[in-house]
């Protein structure tokens, strides 16, 4: 009876996609096309998951282009070149030039989403229209292109300060740690337990006022450890990962407070310029 009419009110009343609004078959936030259209971090650095224009080998095994570089700005002809290679998988370097000459400070980043289109629009609803139901969309389209690490111990968010999570009502990359949390409750009978171990330290200009080398500047420091975390595995979340300025001061305090090992898990990564110079933390 409950089916029949769940079945009835969707087709009198049907779902419309947050994005375009049009309708969407059965219950759910967003239409195919924009799930299809959501923009993905496929080709991305091993360690910092910066954005990387793909090599394509050729039919004679070549490499189409001398090195793969850092995507600056958004290269569609090499998206497209990679979605044309039927025979071919697109291959990407194991690490960004930066991170082969200055690594940071954790083991590696899963960044699955890139900051643009459609990720931008939601990310920017969630954070600033008070809409903290989106958490679970958000982690759900990021979760499908990549899982986060399973050798963990805790999770840890990237703190706020009082007066800004006061004014927004939670601390967005909280929100994704407890539904990270979840993920492994349900799918590996695991209960990984959130904590609050960093905190705020002062008064600092926001992130996203400041320029890349100003970011990581601003950036040192900024963090204070609330206990120890001798021998653990941490999972340091946040939601948008621009410079990786943020997470590597705060994998370093972390490092500091005695984790044995810190992975990075973001919803979705800028590109260097571009869609970057519009992030607000």
């Amino acid at each position: 009876m409950a089916d029949f009419f769940r079945i009835h009110l969707e087709t009198l009343l049907p779902a419309r996609c947050l994005q375009c609004e049009e309708p969407c078959e059965g219950p759910a936030w967003l239409c195919n096309n924009c799930v299809t259209g959501v923009p993905r971090n496929t080709y991305r650095c091993a360690h910092c998951a910066l954005p990387l224009v793909p090599l394509i080998p050729t039919n004679s095994g070549a490499i189409s282009t001398a090195k793969t570089r850092a995507i600056t700005r958004p290269n569609t002809k090499a998206d497209d070149t990679a979605k044309r290679s039927a025979n071919n998988k697109p291959i990407t370097a194991s690490r960004c030039p930066d991170c082969q000459t200055t690594p940071p400070p954790f083991a590696s980043a899963t960044v699955p989403l890139i900051y643009e289109d459609i990720v931008r629009d939601m990310i920017r609803r969630w954070k600033f229209e008070n809409r903290p139901e989106l958490t679970q969309l958000l982690v759900e389209l990021a979760l499908e292109g990549a899982a986060p690490p399973s050798n963990i111990d805790v999770i840890v968010p990237i703190p706020m300060t009082f007066p800004r999570r006061w004014r927004r009502g939670y601390n967005q990359a909280e929100l994704i740690c407890w539904a990270l949390s979840r993920h492994w409750r349900r799918h590996n009978s695991v209960t990984l337990p959130v904590s609050r171990a960093l905190s705020v330290t002062g008064s600092r200009p926001l992130q996203h006022r400041l320029g890349r080398v100003a970011r990581r500047d601003n950036a040192n420091n900024r963090f204070g450890s609330r206990r120890r975390l001798v021998g653990r595995r941490v999972l340091l979340v946040d939601d948008v990962m621009t410079t990786g300025a943020t997470l590597s001061a705060a994998s370093e305090r972390l490092l500091e407070a005695g984790a044995d090992h810190v992975e990075v898990w973001a919803l979705a990564r800028a590109r260097r310029r571009g869609p970057a110079a519009d992030i607000i933390d």
